[in-house]
């Protein structure tokens, strides 16, 4: 038996109205971006030339969620160390394993785009850090000339 949701909103969960619901629809609750992501993977042959199954794409999803390169947003992302061509070589090698064609000259300006991006962002830490340190040091000379004054009104000996 189908049940026929009035009200909005059910359980916290955004549902238009004139929605029906049955016992087939109590599965887990699987979001939007891991559905797309599914379909994006099955559509896309395989090194062999051939489709993914359900299956296969949504252990290809569990494996990259457990591994961390998707998060829980479903945002791909993936973390690199080493020398400017080991990053090549890794970005490479996640490209071929989700199954995205990727040319080297590709790879090596993520890379380089990447390795600017970690430079100005160290160099910001740097900067920022400095200026702190300076604003302290000028506040601690503030509070003790305002001291000093405050013990020699006169300024006499």
């Amino acid at each position: 038996m189908r049940h026929w949701l009035p009200e909005p909103r059910i359980l916290n969960v955004l549902i238009r109205s004139g929605i029906s619901i049955g016992p087939e629809d109590g599965g887990p609750y699987q979001p939007l971006w891991r559905s797309e992501l599914r379909k994006q993977l099955q559509e896309k042959p395989t090194s062999d030339g051939k489709p993914l199954t359900r299956e296969e794409a949504d252990s290809c999803i569990d494996k990259a969620l457990a591994s961390g390169a998707l998060d829980s947003d479903g945002i791909f992302t993936f973390r690199v160390k080493g020398t400017r061509k080991q990053i090549v070589e890794q970005i490479l090698e996640v490209c071929e394993l989700w199954n995205e064609p990727m040319t080297r000259a590709k790879a090596e300006a993520k890379a380089d785009a990447a390795i600017r991006a970690i430079r100005s962002q160290r160099v910001f830490a740097w900067l920022s850090w400095a200026i702190s340190i300076m604003v302290i040091i000028l506040a601690l000379l503030l509070v003790i000339c305002t001291i000093t004054a405050q013990a020699d009104p006169c300024g006499d000996h």
